[in-house]
């Protein structure tokens, strides 16, 4: 296959995964809607841990490893842990798009953590680039205004935690596979459900469309999952990685059509500053790279 084909595959795909990832968004903010969060999240858990187990032992791989104990994982679920935890509230309590919009700062926040952490060099174009992503995501946040709410913390400690757990997977073994790791992100959320449910004291039945909710959103999660990590390692990185800002997209037009949602001018002009300093970020470390290969041949 040429590289043009690889590519332009990878891309498709990865534009498929980022549609999952939004619509697996929208079906947990329609789960939680009338399931309590600590029950959906305890869940979600169980059900994920038996799809990756599932995926993990037909790829012929082992369940106890004893990189599992080692500082990269433990950093790695420790950052997931917390993601979840920020992320999963986020959906259930505030708007998709604005969650949608904070998550992209992404990138921008693991090359800030990669200089204090992996002793990265970054330039001054990108720290213009990471110090602009931040203000992005302070205007979508607002805090110290009236239009300040809360709940919007949850989704910038999801974008922390998923941020660590970025940089405990680079530091994580490439033997480690990916399937391995989603395993034990999963089997993570269960026990965090369970103390969630402690705090809100409150269980219901499970509906059949709640059910159908809750298998949606364990199914296209593990879609989307998979089909990044194929995408990513299908083609050129700088070409199939800007791809990750048609999540944002996708999460807007969902967040108008099911949830009626409106973001407002603050919202809109925060999350363009993130996607374009990410993209130039992206692009800028593309360049140097390319620099840097060429000097050293």
């Amino acid at each position: 296959m040429s590289a043009n084909n690889e590519n332009l595959n990878g891309i498709i795909l990865m534009t498929l995964a980022m549609l999952a990832f939004a619509i697996d968004d929208m079906f947990l903010k329609l789960l939680t809607t009338t399931v309590p969060i600590g029950q959906s999240m305890f869940l979600m858990g169980i059900g994920s841990s038996v799809v990756f187990y599932i995926l993990v032992k037909r790829s012929g791989g082992t369940i106890l490893n004893k990189s599992l104990f080692e500082f990269p994982m433990l950093l790695r679920s420790a950052g997931d842990l917390v993601g979840t935890f920020g992320m999963f509230i986020a959906l259930a309590l505030i708007p998709l798009t604005t969650v949608a919009a904070i998550m992209q700062a992404l990138p921008l926040l693991v090359i800030l953590a990669a200089v204090f952490f992996l002793n990265e060099k970054v330039g001054l174009k990108r720290w213009i680039a990471v110090v602009s992503g931040i203000i992005g995501m302070l205007l979508i946040v607002k805090p110290g205004t009236e239009a300040f709410n809360i709940n919007t913390l949850f989704a910038v400690i999801g974008v922390v935690g998923m941020t660590v757990r970025d940089i405990g997977s680079r530091l994580a073994p490439k033997s480690i596979k990916s399937e391995f790791m989603a395993f034990y992100a999963s089997l993570m959320i269960i026990p965090l459900g369970a103390l969630i449910i402690l705090f809100e004291k409150e269980l219901k039945p499970i509906a059949f469309l709640e059910g159908v909710y809750l298998i949606c959103l364990i199914l296209l999660g593990t879609f989307a999952y998979h089909a990044m990590t194929i995408a990513v390692r299908m083609g050129d990185i700088s070409a199939i990685a800007p791809v990750r800002y048609t999540r944002l997209f996708f999460a807007m037009v969902i967040g108008a059509i099911i949830f009626k949602e409106q973001p407002d001018f603050y919202t809109i002009i925060g999350a363009g500053i993130i996607v374009v300093s990410g993209l130039y970020a992206f692009l800028r470390e593309v360049k140097v790279r390319s620099s840097i290969e060429i000097n050293t041949k």
